[in-house]
């Protein structure tokens, strides 16, 4: 029987998963934030830490460990031949996508929560679902994904419509 490899964007989301997950347990449960009393205050150092471990350890790790490709285009050096303005702006962009990953990922929290208070009769002020790392990492993992590719494709649809312009427009 063949064995199947997993691909290497399956690769990277694992790794993402992991890392993520790690960066979670560190920041919320291992630091007074976790404990804090004001969520504003976990989203943010969450936001910021996740963002910037992304931008400066995940992705440089990455774009070097893997063959990774859209479109039959290779990333990596797409990664690696940018000039710098324009890689001060990806790991700029990268921050702001975490921390709107992090955000979304706090509103379903509290969704479900809200959601398990009002079917059990709960008192409002109680946590059902708190926060750990697995669940954490999953919704992390599906909205990122999720952004990065409606990105992708509003990117690609700008861009074809531009290409037809140009071409009508001649």
């Amino acid at each position: 029987m063949a064995r199947r490899k997993l691909s290497e964007h399956a690769k990277v989301s694992l790794f993402r998963w992991w890392f993520v997950g790690a960066l979670y347990f560190f920041l919320a449960l291992g630091t007074g934030w976790g404990n804090s009393l004001s969520a504003l205050d976990l989203i943010f150092f969450l936001s910021i830490g996740i963002g910037l471990a992304t931008a400066f350890i995940f992705n440089p790790i990455i774009y070097g460990m893997f063959d990774l490709r859209r479109d039959g285009k290779s990333l990596n050096q797409a990664y690696y031949a940018q000039p710098v303005w324009k890689r001060v702006l990806q790991k700029l962009r990268e921050i702001g996508k975490c921390t709107v990953v992090v955000v979304l990922v706090y509103i379903t929290y509290q969704l479900i929560n809200i959601a398990l208070i009002s079917a059990r009769s709960l008192p409002p002020e109680t946590v059902v679902l708190k926060g750990e790392p697995f669940l954490f990492t999953t919704f992390f993992l599906l909205y990122y994904n999720l952004i990065s590719t409606l990105v992708h494709k509003a990117v690609a649809a700008v861009a074809s419509a531009g290409s037809t312009q140009n071409k009508v427009g001649k």
